[in-house]
């Protein structure tokens, strides 16, 4: 499976001529890019949102941490090597500015209605 990615709208006509070349049947795995999540995002979880549910739950911050990727960040994936479709759990450092915004949303989301905990948004 080959694997790039387009920055400018020649990489993009690059690709569509390409695909137009290809001989039918063919599988196409698009995924749209942002830039990576920040320091202040990840400072405002770890800082914010994590401690609050630990010193609630008596977890550590690391514990809450894993427990709500897990519950929150399974992802199917293509195999590069083989095509196919994997369920895993997605890795914090490979988050993006919206994957992790989503996903605070997500824990605070939980920590509310779940165990009654306010965390306020970031400001």
């Amino acid at each position: 499976m080959e694997t790039f990615y387009i920055k400018s709208e020649k990489d993009k006509a690059t690709l569509l001529a390409g695909v137009e070349k290809m001989m039918v049947p063919f599988k196409v795995y698009l995924e749209k890019y942002h830039d990576k999540a920040t320091h202040p995002q990840f400072k405002y979880l770890w800082g914010i949102v994590y401690k609050r549910i630990a010193e609630y739950t008596g977890m550590s911050a690391r514990e809450v941490h894993e427990y709500f990727m897990e519950e929150f960040e399974l992802e199917y994936v293509p195999l590069l090597s083989t095509g196919e479709w994997e369920l895993r759990r997605k890795s914090a450092s490979a988050f993006n500015k919206i994957d992790i915004a989503i996903y605070i949303e997500k824990v605070c989301a939980f920590a509310l209605l779940e165990l009654g905990i306010y965390i306020e948004p970031a400001t």
